[in-house]
């Protein structure tokens, strides 16, 4: 039996790692879909920030509108492009 620490999980404690856009997009819209646009957006607004994600006005209202009736929107894309 080796006593050597396993490294994974050295790694795990030490460096958490961050969800990615599409892990907090996911989140997102399973808590929010069909609640009202302005609940979306502070609650995704609040989501994002907490990876260091910030999108413009137009951006958080087009994305909580598109979660709260349950339609597409490209939310990788969208980052990108206010990046």
């Amino acid at each position: 039996m080796s006593t050597e620490p396993n490294d994974d999980l050295i790694r795990d404690e030490v460096s958490p790692v961050q969800p990615s856009v599409e892990e907090v997009d996911a989140e997102v819209r399973a808590k929010l879909t069909g609640q009202s646009v302005s609940a979306v957006a502070q609650q995704a607004e609040d989501a994002y920030a907490t990876i260091g994600v910030r999108l413009t006005g137009e951006q958080l209202a087009d994305y909580a509108d598109a979660v709260s009736t349950g339609a597409a929107f490209d939310i990788v894309q969208a980052v990108e492009r206010s990046s």
